[in-house]
């Protein structure tokens, strides 16, 4: 899909209306979650065909942009009812034919799943800040589990060294696939600026 006409269907997209500060939600800018769908059907051998997990999917602009390509299934997850609920109408709204299921549940303990279930998972996971310290790894962790060949996550620049460390101590192969500058615009009362710029890395995790 070219890139432009996946950015064109995902700026259709509802977006979170009241987010949490308790698990770190904020909407990922449409620009980047079309460049990250892109790079994952690249880097995977296409998502097409595929089963995929969106874990923490918020509004499902990942899980369901990758839906545009096809896999035989996705299913997003979310532990905020909220945003399962945003995300299934954006899914009405997006999708035609592909089977897409959603599921409330807390993505830092054990899943309802066998271990490997899904081809491939796809997450903008807690950055582990404010007092969520330790979240992304505990994603990560989780991702990886459930996940026969490839996780793709955005964690911020600032945490990449200490992110790599974490992968080879799981035991897995963690590859930068792309830096990018994520616009946050100002989403809670203690923001001070109306945007704010941070360096985001997509990398990819190796479960195989």
């Amino acid at each position: 899909m070219k890139l432009k006409i996946l950015h064109n269907k995902l700026s259709r997209m509802m977006d979170i209306e009241d987010p949490n500060l308790k698990y770190e939600q904020y909407q990922t800018p449409v620009d980047i979650a079309a460049t990250f769908l892109s790079i994952v059907d690249q880097s995977c051998g296409g998502i097409y065909e595929k089963t995929l997990a969106d874990f923490g999917c918020g509004s499902g602009i990942l899980g369901l942009g990758a839906a545009l390509f096809e896999p035989d299934a996705v299913v997003l997850l979310d532990i905020d009812q909220s945003c399962l609920d945003i995300a299934k109408r954006n899914s009405k709204m997006l999708i035609d034919d592909i089977c897409v299921d959603f599921l409330k549940v807390d993505l830092e303990s054990d899943l309802p799943f066998v271990d490997k279930i899904f081809d491939i998972t796809v997450m903008n996971p807690p950055f582990g800040t404010k007092n969520n310290s330790g979240a992304d790894v505990r994603f990560i962790k989780n991702a990886i589990k459930y996940t026969k060949s490839s996780v793709f996550s955005f964690h911020k620049t600032s945490t990449r060294r200490y992110i790599m460390k974490v992968a080879d101590e799981i035991g897995v192969k963690a590859t930068v696939l792309n830096q990018v500058r994520y616009n946050l615009d100002r989403s809670y009362v203690f923001h001070k600026r109306s945007t704010v710029d941070i360096e985001v890395d997509l990398i990819k995790f190796d479960c195989a």
